[in-house]
């Protein structure tokens, strides 16, 4: 009976270890999404603000408004 139980607490042991394993590449595989996320963003953001403040479209703009 205690090599049974011991048996089953070492399966038990792995299962948690093997699980800490996943969770930690899964959250190395957050970080790394997130990162490319914020620079998709950071790059979104400049190019708009480069278009948008573009002499060239504001002249046109304010032809456009009168």
């Amino acid at each position: 009976m205690l090599d049974k139980a011991s048996q089953t607490i070492s399966n038990g042991v792995k299962l948690a270890l093997d699980t800490g394993n996943a969770l930690k590449i899964i959250e190395e595989q957050i970080v790394l999404i997130n990162t490319q996320r914020d620079a998709v963003t950071a790059s979104s953001c400049s190019s708009r603000r480069v278009f948008w403040s573009g002499s060239s479209f504001n002249a046109k703009l304010r032809a456009a408004i009168g």
